[in-house]
């Protein structure tokens, strides 16, 4: 959030990978139970991935069309 507010090339979209990413992360967090750690894997590294591609691509695409 706060490079969004510092950068003069970040606007709407990269807020909007935000709070994709912050529904990720509480998707995440909610999957994976202290007393059954079965779905570590899909909340690793799946939904981290997700997050990955969003930010980077919805920021590329900030910078490059806006």
């Amino acid at each position: 959030v706060l490079l969004g507010l510092h950068s003069p090339a970040l606007d709407l979209l990269w807020f909007i990978a935000v709070a994709i990413v912050a529904c990720v992360f509480v998707v995440e967090h909610t999957i994976v139970k202290p007393t059954d750690l079965s779905r570590v894997n899909l909340a690793f590294f799946t939904l981290n991935g997700i997050v990955a591609l969003c930010l980077g691509i919805l920021g590329i695409a900030e910078v490059i069309l806006f």
